[in-house]
């Protein structure tokens, strides 16, 4: 919209070029101008140059252009890290309890920004999700939202969980020191012992006799 005159004479017409669908003729009211745009349809952070003409009952003819930006489409968020389902041990955290998000963005505005979703939701800087040494284990579906200067935006989520507490192992018999004889053998010779990982659940427990390689120990109860 804008301002048009010609005095007190009447107005051929006003016309607006916006370089996307052809010549628009302007509705003229009160000294003003105006046109209604619809969205162009894949316009990322696109300079446009709209033109508009007045031309009066002689033909005469003046214009102003008016430089603009366009983006219509949102940016394209992909959360890198974690991977999906990824499941983060104390190993994972090298230093500080926060489990880094990385992540790749693509969108025409160069200034697009990433966040990350609160629980009240807010949005804060996004560098990590913070977790605890007590994890044992805990499942988290972090959110980030992009955002570009036209106020298009996406949402990238993921889930992981994390498990930093190792578990419990020991032997219950035979008694340290032991002298394992041909009875012990005869009896199925074999060792016992507690494991746990709280209410976590144990992948495997191994036992290295030094006589034969590592064997896989039966876990129950």
């Amino acid at each position: 919209s804008g301002t048009v005159s010609d005095g007190t004479r009447r107005l051929k017409a006003v016309t607006v070029d916006f370089a996307d669908a052809g010549v628009r003729t302007a509705m003229v009211e009160d000294g003003g101008w105006s046109i209604w745009l619809s969205p162009p349809a894949g316009d990322d952070f696109k300079a446009r140059t709209a033109t508009v003409v007045a031309t009066d009952l002689a033909d005469n003819t003046a214009g102003a252009t008016l430089g603009v930006l366009v983006d219509v489409v949102a940016p394209v968020l992909t959360i890198t890290s974690p991977a999906q389902n990824a499941r983060l041990n104390a190993a994972s955290f090298d230093a500080g309890d926060d489990a880094p998000l990385t992540w790749s963005l693509t969108d025409g505005d160069p200034q697009a920004s990433v966040r990350l979703a609160l629980a009240d939701g807010g949005l804060a800087t996004a560098m990590g999700v913070t977790t605890s040494p007590t994890d044992n284990p805990t499942s988290y579906q972090p959110k980030l939202v992009a955002t570009d200067r036209a106020g298009n935006a996406s949402v990238a989520s993921v889930s992981f969980s994390v498990d930093r507490v190792p578990p419990t192992v020991g032997f219950a018999s035979p008694d340290a020191g032991s002298v394992l004889g041909p009875a012990f053998f005869a009896a199925g010779g074999v060792l016992t012992g507690p494991a746990s990982d709280g209410p976590g659940a144990l992948k495997s427990v191994t036992v290295d006799f030094a006589d034969a390689g590592v064997r896989t120990a039966m876990v129950e109860d």
